[in-house]
């Protein structure tokens, strides 16, 4: 194989003083022991040198899917406490399901495995980098991806498990796979080695060994080039993200579903980049071809008493109702809930499990807020509540409230009484303060 004659360590040390610099939060590394990520974590130790204030945590994944990994987690162990890391080890389990591969599997529980263990309080750092990138690409060439697809990965991401939000950079993204080579070379560094990066089964493997080298014998600097490629494209999807948002206007397009009025008077390519904006901005999901496809046939045919939906290979359900499309988490829909109300506020009042009611709900109902206190709780609707509130039906009819959501909207109560149904009516006896 060719490599980059220019690849030098201070790459790996100029990229990570750079994000260092414009990075205040604590620094958690995604550290399998294997020499990318040895390489991203020793720098990082040496740049804390300068820079005691410096929080530097690493957190080594246990997949159970090679007999060596309990070796890995000791050598990782073993680094961490040479080089002064606080270390973390997670056991997950990985099974293969339909659809999906266990490569894609083991992704999945890895970044949830990192999101529970880090929520808000700092940043995953990974150490892909420059020839990851070209993978990605030539992958998503291979799969027949559009242009967001092809802009490859991003430095900086988020990423939403289960209502958890996961911050995560790649400082070496942009830096040769030589100069991180160089640099543990320099630094005379350890690191495992997985038998099954070797195993072409694999699609990213089938590439590293077996297509780019084939790249790189016919250009020079292909990985660099197919980078700057994917870089370029990225600006492009941040046009067309534009486009996106003067598409919308000022119609409903948010977590809590997207009005189609927003495709009336666009041609299809506009309409699906107005679906791609929704689905990878909104519900951190991606969509294929065969979404697109789906929308495209149902729309064209949509009546307003019908409720088309289309299961998703990650568990979610697409459903259209009065004119709006909704993406959903099928296991959870209709499953009831309660919570004492503070408890409640404080995941910003939203429905959990992913089935999300619209806020404007909970800031229409006449409560008086002296009986904000202990006691007062916030539950899914009971069928003798429908008894208590005669009308309600009709003003779910009124104000096109989903069938799903009907089974689970969200009622006030006080000492588990009926209070109010929120958005519709409260009882006249707690619209006055408490005597």
């Amino acid at each position: 194989m060719i490599v980059a004659n220019n690849a030098s360590p201070q790459q790996v040390v100029s990229a990570l003083q750079d994000f260092v610099a414009q990075n205040t939060s604590p620094l958690w590394v995604a550290f399998s022991g294997g020499l990318d990520s040895t390489v991203l974590l020793h720098a990082l130790t040496q740049l804390r040198l300068s820079n005691p204030k410096l929080n530097l945590t690493a957190v080594y994944v246990h997949h159970g899917l090679q007999a060596a990994a309990d070796d890995w987690q000791s050598h990782c162990k073993q680094i961490c406490d040479n080089w002064l890391v606080t270390f973390f080890a997670i056991p997950v389990e990985v099974k293969a399901v339909a659809r999906q591969g266990i490569e894609a599997v083991a992704r999945q529980k890895r970044y949830e495995a990192f999101a529970h263990l880090i929520r808000d309080q700092g940043v995953l750092l990974t150490a892909h980098h420059q020839r990851d990138q070209a993978e990605t690409v030539l992958m998503a060439l291979a799969r027949g991806s559009g242009v967001q697809g092809l802009s490859g990965m991003t430095p900086e991401t988020d990423k939403t498990f289960q209502s958890t939000q996961l911050h995560q950079a790649r400082p070496l993204l942009n830096v040769p796979y030589e100069a991180l080579l160089a640099y543990a070379t320099e630094h005379q560094l350890f690191w495992v080695e997985d038998p099954s990066n070797q195993n072409i089964d694999f699609k990213r493997n089938f590439v590293r060994h077996e297509i780019l080298p084939k790249f790189n014998q016919a250009w020079s600097f292909s990985e660099q080039n197919i980078a700057l490629s994917a870089s370029l494209l990225h600006e492009s999807a941040s046009l067309l993200e534009q486009l996106a948002l003067i598409d919308v206007g000022d119609k409903n397009c948010s977590v809590y579903g997207l009005d189609l009025q927003v495709l009336d008077g666009l041609d299809w390519a506009r309409q699906k980049n107005v679906l791609q904006y929704w689905f990878q901005t909104h519900l951190k999901l991606g969509i294929n071809q065969s979404i697109f496809e789906w929308l495209r046939h149902t729309l064209a045919s949509y009546r307003s008493s019908s409720s088309p939906s289309f299961a998703l290979a990650n568990g979610y359900v697409l459903r259209i109702h009065g004119f709006s499309l909704y993406c959903l988490c099928q296991a959870e829909l209709g499953r009831p809930y309660h919570y004492d109300f503070e408890n409640f506020s404080k995941l910003s009042l939203r429905y959990p499990f992913k089935t999300l009611i619209s806020p404007k709900w909970f800031l229409s109902h006449q409560v008086d807020f002296a009986w904000l206190r202990e006691g007062l709780s916030i539950r899914s609707i009971h069928p003798s509540d429908l008894q208590a509130m005669p009308g309600l039906k009709t003003w779910f009819k009124n104000h096109k409230i989903a069938p799903w959501l009907r089974e689970i909207w969200p009622v006030l109560a006080y000492e588990n009484q009926l209070v109010a149904i929120l958005g519709f009516k409260t009882l006249s006896q707690y619209q006055n303060p408490p005597v």
